[in-house]
């Protein structure tokens, strides 16, 4: 007999300066109860993996999000039943959440969540992130996009001004920068460095398809 198949969306939820993360705790009973989790639930019929989290954190914690980011899927089989977890990096709108719908909640430095135990599907996720900010792992990697979702604020100058002199340094002629709608800040920060930088030819928003107004489209000056 085939086992059941759960489609399910879940948040990574920064705070504003994004070096900590939301996670809540189930509740007691059940298969998970009270282990540590990325919020979110099941997708429902119709909803696309961004409508359901959207709405389930709004019933979950009493809070909006937005800036969802696609972060990674992952299909895990449990005993009882099959899981594809779709999990987006996002920021909340406004307010404080409060667990609506679950034991606790808890904001971390994203280094501790291997201090917390989590169901196994999401503990593939735990691993994405710690490896993501290892120092390492954060050295400036070297594409066409360059996506500043995963970096503090106060990395983003020289963050994106050696991205630039590298690119240019490479060859490359079209680059984007992923830097989110929110408030616009970072958008403003990024259009700075921009508009000083030798590298750069022109720039502009980026078409809906790559981004729309939460990322740009920067030509280089060729080499």
């Amino acid at each position: 007999m085939d086992k059941p198949h759960l489609n399910v969306s879940a948040a990574i939820i920064f705070n504003e300066a994004r070096n900590r993360i939301l996670i809540t705790r189930r509740n007691p009973g059940g298969l998970h109860g009270n282990l540590w989790e990325f919020p979110g639930g099941k997708i429902e019929a119709g909803e696309t993996p961004a409508e359901c989290l959207k709405r389930e954190i709004l019933e979950e914690l009493g809070v909006e999000i937005y800036d969802l980011v696609p972060y990674e899927t992952i299909h895990h089989e449990y005993a009882p039943f099959i899981i594809t977890l779709h999990t987006f990096s996002c920021l909340i709108a406004e307010g404080s959440p409060h667990p609506l719908g679950c034991r606790e909640l808890r904001w971390i430095e994203i280094t501790a969540l291997k201090d917390y135990p989590f169901p196994e599907a999401d503990e593939k996720i735990v691993s994405r992130l710690l490896e993501d900010f290892t120092p390492e792992a954060r050295k400036l990697p070297l594409s066409d996009t360059l996506d500043l979702h995963t970096f503090q604020p106060r990395e983003v100058k020289d963050l994106v001004k050696n991205y630039l002199a590298q690119c240019h340094e490479a060859g490359f002629t079209q680059v984007r920068i992923i830097h989110g709608k929110g408030t616009g800040t970072l958008k403003r920060i990024v259009h700075g460095i921009l508009e000083s930088s030798p590298h750069v030819l022109s720039y502009s928003t980026a078409p809906e398809t790559a981004g729309g107004w939460g990322a740009t489209i920067v030509k280089l000056v060729k080499p």
